[in-house]
């Protein structure tokens, strides 16, 4: 009887345990091995449908170091899996027979003050030249184009001049308006950043 006991303790902890599912099967490989897709190249990123299908991308194209680069994560990873984890905990209310045709025009919002096309943006992640050679310029040029707020790294691949030089002049807000992470620097550094980027001239914002 104790035998079964415990059997049935340890069954229960067993079916309890929050299993850790880096990387769901989506079924993108089998589908893109279908297609001629050869094994070890950037598969064409039109066929991401879910987003353990970027990582899957990721691991074909970058190298080892660039991909331990954005991969690490610090003690004991909980921020990386809670990132991971949290996409399967939002969830969308269905709206059945009701009109999208014009849902984007309802997505427009305020961030600080500055009107944007959507009410998200791309945060600050360092080395995006890791992943392309022209790095940030990428994301200040998408977001310009379809008026997104970008914020720059603090340890971005391209100089701050370079990101800026980059903006579109066509925006919402005329002059594309990119914010930049400061970190904890002293006063003077600080404001040196804030000169090269253009703080509060339409340039970046701190």
């Amino acid at each position: 009887m104790r035998t079964f006991l415990q059997t049935i303790v340890l069954v229960s902890a067993a079916l309890a345990a929050d299993l850790f599912l880096e990387a769901p099967d989506t079924g993108l490989e089998t589908y893109l091995l279908a297609n001629n897709w050869t094994e070890g190249t950037q598969p064409p990123l039109n066929d991401m449908r879910a987003i353990p299908d970027f990582e899957f991308a990721a691991r074909n194209h970058l190298d080892d170091q660039q991909y331990s680069y954005y991969r690490a994560a610090a003690a004991g990873e909980w921020s990386y899996r809670n990132n991971l984890e949290i996409w399967s905990k939002v969830k969308f209310r269905p709206r059945h027979l009701t009109d999208v045709t014009k849902v984007n025009e309802t997505l427009a919002t305020t961030i600080l003050g500055y009107s944007f096309s959507a009410p998200i943006f791309i945060a600050p992640a360092a080395r995006a030249g890791y992943a392309h050679e022209r790095g940030e310029l990428n994301f200040a040029e998408a977001t310009g184009e379809e008026d997104i707020l970008y914020c720059a790294a603090m340890h971005a691949s391209k100089a701050i001049e370079e990101i800026a030089s980059a903006k579109s002049n066509s925006t919402l807000n005329g002059p594309q308006v990119l914010f930049q992470q400061v970190c904890v620097l002293p006063p003077a550094a600080t404001a040196d950043c804030s000169r090269r980027g253009g703080c509060g001239s339409g340039g970046a914002d701190a």
